[in-house]
């Protein structure tokens, strides 16, 4: 979908992780088909519920929040890079609606008394971002898949924060997260929703048409 790389920052990034992991690291590499991109996708999605690194920094980022909410605040934080009509798509997606989730998961009622609405959304980028204790920047759409250091790419995060952000996601793009949290909620999601979710995700060139111009190595 991108088909210009920063090969260098690429190459750093995959030694890093590659030291993280110890093994072959599941990022997205610059040739990979949309059908690869999808499996990675589908890995970082089942690391959440098996992997303890990965469930322990999902929940140190997202802490007991509803699915819905988890989904809408990460597109929040991404605000800054996407473009107005994506953005409106979404949140119009995820305003409150039990219709959400299957009736055979007892909802709400249930449902609510595992996951509580710990942060609102100033709440929670006060704690990524402002609250930094140690700010490095974090590139929204990662530079090894076409990023740009423009500050609409930027957000500062906390380092710990921000180590925590790239083991559940590692080098996905805001489209991306969005697919590998749907992923893992999946199980919880009433079908219609999860299509009406889907339907936006997967138009085509969605990856080029979310982001803001300044956003996207041009080529």
């Amino acid at each position: 979908m991108f088909n210009t790389y920063n090969s260098g920052r690429f190459l750093l990034y995959e030694k890093n992780i590659t030291l993280q992991y110890m093994k072959q690291p599941p990022i997205i590499y610059p040739h990979f088909t949309d059908e690869q991109k999808s499996w990675v996708i589908l890995d970082l999605a089942s690391r959440i519920q098996e992997k303890s690194k990965t469930q322990k920094a999902f929940w140190r980022l997202f802490g007991n929040q509803l699915p819905h909410d988890t989904i809408r605040r990460i597109t929040h934080f991404n605000s800054r890079a996407l473009v107005l009509d994506y953005k409106k798509q979404v949140f119009q997606l995820f305003s409150w609606d039990p219709r959400f989730y299957y009736e055979d998961k007892d909802f709400p009622e249930i449902y609510l008394l595992h996951y509580t609405d710990t942060w609102k959304d100033w709440a929670l980028l006060d704690r990524w971002e402002k609250s930094a204790n140690e700010p490095n920047p974090h590139h929204i759409v990662p530079q090894s898949r076409g990023g740009t250091n423009s500050p609409k790419n930027i957000r500062q995060m906390d380092r710990k924060v921000h180590d925590d952000f790239h083991l559940l996601f590692q080098n996905l793009t805001p489209i991306e997260q969005t697919k590998c949290l749907l992923t893992h909620f999946q199980p919880l999601l009433n079908t219609d929703f999860s299509a009406a979710v889907l339907d936006i995700l997967e138009r085509q060139d969605i990856e080029k048409m979310s982001y803001i111009s300044q956003v996207m190595k041009k080529g």
